[in-house]
């Protein structure tokens, strides 16, 4: 019988070789070389190391995001102003149907032209318990003010964010109306095609507006193999920066969740 390598170990390789991936790839050509034998490693790793080693969410703070989300459908539904998920919010809805089990994270987007009745909807939210900024970092951010308090923020945790959306005049595409989130997430856009008529989708125990074409988006900002992997490179609970390791996905089910009491 051969030595099986356990999956903890693979793991750790793995996580060596993306890290320095990572590092490498601040320098484009003295150490090309490397760069692609450790790509080619840490590929023949990937059918050996599942997404098992992600940290769960906690199904509270799940609970809360889900509750959270709630309370952006329902008053932004009763007051006429079109949304939809994006990100890995949508990842989530269409690969889980609901939370991505190891993404602590909301992001849902609008239209510009709904900006000012947006934050006119401030006193609403505030009646909810939850207090709607413009965030420093671009778009729009959702917090209970019971949330956890996050160092150096003037946001709490769990918080969803509301990013604004218009189409630009050079591509007609359906970009972000921020430059420095244009630039972030350079393919985050929908073609025109792909967006409306907005569709409802499963998410976990709601029913949220949906992009009406998902899977070339999810590609595009993704890559190829979004179906197929899974990882997390950041932490929302601290607001940093996590060093992604990529794994094979395995599990598809969405996060587990405790609701809070109804909302007030």
């Amino acid at each position: 019988m051969g030595f099986i390598m356990p999956e903890r170990l693979l793991y750790r390789a793995k996580q060596v070789c993306d890290a320095a991936i990572l590092f490498l790839s601040h320098d484009s050509t003295r150490h090309r070389t490397l760069a692609k034998l450790l790509t080619a490693v840490s590929a023949q790793l990937l059918p050996f190391v599942t997404d098992r080693h992600l940290r769960r969410i906690d199904p509270l703070i799940a609970g809360r995001y889900y509750r959270a989300l709630q309370l952006v459908d329902t008053v932004l539904t009763a007051h006429d102003i079109a949304y939809w998920m994006e990100g890995g919010t949508l990842l989530g809805a269409v690969r889980h149907a609901g939370l991505i089990p190891w993404d602590d994270d909301a992001d849902v987007q609008f239209f510009q032209r709904d900006v000012q009745r947006l934050l006119a909807l401030g006193s609403v939210f505030d009646a909810y318990g939850y207090t709607l900024i413009e965030s420093s970092a671009g778009g729009y951010k959702l917090f209970p003010n019971s949330g956890i308090a996050i160092a150096g923020r003037h946001w709490r945790y769990p918080f969803v964010d509301l990013f604004a959306m218009a189409t630009e005049a050079e591509t007609e595409f359906i970009h972000y109306v921020d430059r420095s989130l244009r630039q972030k997430w350079a393919a985050g856009y929908f073609l025109q095609g792909e967006l409306l008529p907005l569709v409802r989708r499963p998410f976990g125990p709601l029913q949220l507006p949906a992009p009406r074409e998902c899977r070339s988006y999810l590609k595009r900002l993704f890559g190829n193999d979004w179906n197929d992997v899974a990882y997390v490179d950041w932490d929302h609970r601290r607001e940093v920066r996590i060093r992604p390791v990529r794994v094979r996905l395995v599990d598809r089910s969405p996060a587990a969740y405790v609701l809070p009491g109804p909302q007030p």
